[in-house]
């Protein structure tokens, strides 16, 4: 489901927590979770912004392999 901002022709698509911000164009503050939330500001390059949002959302986890190798 796509939530569409025509103020600024802002696409913000919302699916499984995770939160896809298209042409941002001004400071904008989204609440992803109740605590939680990310200030995007104006840049050329969405990239960072978007990592970011995602890196918020999504819970840290190990992976697998990084797991000490004393366990048996």
């Amino acid at each position: 489901m796509a939530d569409q901002d025509a103020q600024n022709g802002e696409e913000v698509t919302r699916s499984g927590g995770q939160v896809q911000v298209h042409f941002v164009t001004e400071e904008k503050e989204f609440e992803l979770e109740e605590s939680k939330r990310v200030l995007l500001v104006p840049t050329g390059m969405n990239w960072p912004i978007l990592c970011f949002s995602i890196a918020i959302l999504t819970p840290p986890r190990r992976h697998p392999s990084l797991q000490p190798l004393s366990n048996p």
